[in-house]
């Protein structure tokens, strides 16, 4: 079995509220190990005996079947976590975030970027690396920076799902 990642798209908000002890559980159901969540927003550690595909297919089944709805979600082996992880541009500063939008595929994450302006505003960077985004920004500001309404706007939000670095890096401990 491989360890792999799964982070789920607009968990608890947005009127989809899923309890990661019942998600824990429904994963556990469809053939996967160790499971773990972390916080409340769908960030899951699991093993699983094949490969990314067949663990987006099981668990978006599940999901869909459970909630009644389609649950988008975003895969990747530890492999990929990790260099995703170490990549980042941004070194840890204590009155900033680091985030880091994960999106479906390249183009996604180019198409974020192309257009996105930073403004005069709080300092906050962005930087695309294959199919994810890093951005930093100072804390408070996460919905509010340039780059945030830019986010908010893009057309394919719905295919692309954000996390607070630390969490990330939580994940691989």
């Amino acid at each position: 079995m491989s360890r792999w990642a799964l982070l789920l798209r607009g968990v608890n908000v947005g009127g989809l509220t899923i309890v990661m002890s019942e998600l824990r559980s429904l994963l556990t159901g469809i053939g996967t190990g160790g499971v773990t969540t972390w916080l409340a927003s769908g960030n899951v550690a699991l093993d699983w005996p094949g490969d990314g595909e067949s663990l987006a297919d099981a668990a978006s089944a599940a999901l869909a079947a459970r909630y009644g709805r389609p649950v988008r979600l975003v895969v990747m082996d530890f492999d990929e976590l990790a260099d995703v992880v170490a990549h980042c541009p941004f070194v840890a500063d204590p009155q900033e975030h680091r985030y880091v939008i994960v999106c479906e595929d390249d183009d996604v994450a180019t198409r974020l970027v192309r257009h996105a302006v930073p403004g005069d505003g709080p300092v906050e960077e962005f930087s695309a690396r294959g199919r994810v985004v890093y951005w930093r920004c100072p804390k408070n500001s996460t919905l509010t920076t340039p780059f945030a309404r830019h986010q908010a706007r893009f057309t394919d939000r719905a295919r692309t799902t954000a996390r607070n670095l630390n969490t990330l890096e939580k994940m691989l401990r």
